[in-house]
């Protein structure tokens, strides 16, 4: 797909927002994750807790959101470049199909951090 679009830099920037969406749930799932194990020893009061996990939960599902409109979008920028989908499940809100798209963009940006020059 960047091949051929790399003279075309309008292109070239939504695929990489697009990316970058896909670092932004990275983020906020590893946030729920961290303060999820270090607050819940008892350092905060319960319902300091529970309002910092519920406002991280909220920007989780928010960039997970997001995450599964990027994808859709390059599934169809693929496809109008004639290319396979960037991924060929199905992408939905609805469980587990949610997970397997961030299982899947896990893998992805896996997979560019092991092949980094």
């Amino acid at each position: 797909m960047i091949v051929k679009n790399k003279d075309t830099k309008e292109t070239l920037d939504f695929i990489y927002s697009c990316l970058m969406e896909f670092e932004n749930y990275h983020r906020a799932v590893f946030e729920m994750e961290c303060k999820t194990k270090l607050y819940s020893c008892g350092v905060l009061n319960r319902q300091e807790y529970q309002d910092m996990i519920s406002s991280a939960d909220e920007n989780r599902t928010s960039a997970h959101n997001s995450l599964l409109g990027m994808v859709n979008a390059l599934n169809c920028l693929t496809k109008n470049n004639g290319l396979p989908p960037l991924y060929d499940g199905l992408v939905s809100e609805e469980r587990p199909f949610r997970r397997e798209v961030a299982n899947a963009v896990f893998e992805y940006m896996q997979t560019v951090i092991e092949k980094r020059r």
